[in-house]
């Protein structure tokens, strides 16, 4: 049978005891570490695993919205860049429709509050010299 020291008193101690006869120190058991066969086999599997997210990720494609898909079509659009241009040489004017905690958590400097719900009036009352641009989201 095979014998280890006790690191209390270095008394001899069976491979198998949980105490030293001798001093009585609790003695811990060596856990079993897997080898590296076991380490390169899980190894492998995660990296299939974070490939396979990967491809799945990747091939969904991102949807491409058609003009039917797009509410009130006839509305002007323009990019981002372009309202980002005329906002800094104040060109235009903003108008958040959101409601009032969105509003009120972060909304574009100047802007008018203005939620989708409000009277005919208060839009009547919006400048017509200057471009409008509505934003919600």
């Amino acid at each position: 049978m095979e014998q280890r020291r006790c690191p209390n008193c270095s008394a001899g101690v069976s491979a198998d005891a949980d105490h030293c006869p001798e001093c009585g120190t609790a003695l811990r058991q060596e856990a079993a570490r897997p080898g590296p066969p076991v380490m390169l086999l899980f190894s492998a599997i995660m990296l299939l695993v974070v490939v396979a997210i990967a491809v799945f990720v990747f091939s969904r494609g991102v949807p491409v919205a058609d003009s039917e898909e797009i509410p009130y079509p006839g509305v002007p659009r323009i990019p981002v860049e372009q309202a980002k241009e005329l906002f800094d040489a104040g060109e235009v004017l903003f108008v958040d429709t959101r409601q009032e905690t969105s509003y009120e958590q972060a909304h574009i400097p100047g802007a008018v509050h203005l939620p989708k719900d409000s009277p005919r009036e208060a839009y009547a009352a919006l400048p017509r010299d200057v471009p409008i641009i509505t934003y919600c989201t």
